[in-house]
Formats: structure tokens, sequence, C-alpha cells
């Protein structure tokens, strides 16, 4: 049953918020704002168009791995894969703030802003897909 608060009606209590398509609610996680190329929080990110570390990644030499674009971060969120970092412009952030969430919510990770001319610097190429996550591969994975 609604419930008046100051002369005006409100929702039922427990119902459920419905948000406009805009309207993207407060994250719970934390977002770290990074300002500096050289911070040492986004070095796994750093020259990532460097063909040596491509090609161990492909060989599966190393552990990690970088996911980048909206879809690649989304399906690594949704996957099995422990979750390191993920940096993201913050209008990308806004966007893929509930995935965040659902999968903070099963253990904490970095999440950084930043934007997008000066993580075209870290990284070494255009970061027009506006966030990259790394990532790390269960042992028992194949490559």
């Amino acid at each position: 049953m609604p419930r008046r608060v100051g002369g005006c009606k409100s929702v039922p209590l427990f119902a459920p918020r419905v948000h406009a398509p805009n309207d993207h609610p407060v994250p719970t996680f934390q977002v770290q704002h990074i300002t500096d190329a050289h911070d040492p929080r986004v070095k796994d990110f750093a020259n990532l168009k460097d063909a040596e570390l491509r090609r161990q990644e492909f060989l599966g030499v190393r552990d990690t791995f970088i996911a980048e674009s909206e879809l690649t971060v989304r399906q690594l969120l949704a996957s099995r894969c422990t979750v390191l970092a993920i940096v993201s412009a913050p209008e990308m952030l806004t966007k893929m703030a509930q995935a965040v969430e659902q999968r903070w919510a099963r253990g904490a990770f970095p999440v950084y802003t930043v934007e997008p001319a000066l993580m075209e610097r870290i990284a070494g190429f255009n970061f027009h897909r506006g966030v990259l996550a790394l990532g790390q591969r269960p042992a028992d994975a194949d490559v």
C-alpha cells in the first residue's frame, strides 16, 4: 500500500525502482581517477601495442591478458577469470556500472577512470573503445 510522506504520495515500500534509460544508480564500487600517464596503478596497461607483450599473451607465457572494448570487458566480468583491474573513460564506466557492480560483489578489484587522451598516452594507441580490463587466466585454462 502506498504511504504518504509530507502530503505527497510515494511508491509502495520495497517496490523496485524503475530507472529511466539515462538514469544510472550510484555505483557501490570505488572509483579512482588517474591523471598521470606514469601512475604505477596503470602500469599493466602501458605500451599495449608492444609486439612482444602481445606475443607472450597469445602464447600463454603470461597468466594475464587485456580485454579491450565494452563487449569483451563485459564477457570478462561475467566469466570465471579473475578481474585484476578496469581502466575506463568516465562515460563508458557510467554505461557499464551495473555489470561492474555485479562483479564487484563477488570480489573487489581496482576501477580507474581516465580521460581518453591520457589513456592513449598510457596504452600507446587510440583509446576509442572506452574501456580496458586486466584479467587473469585460471590455472587450468587452455590458451
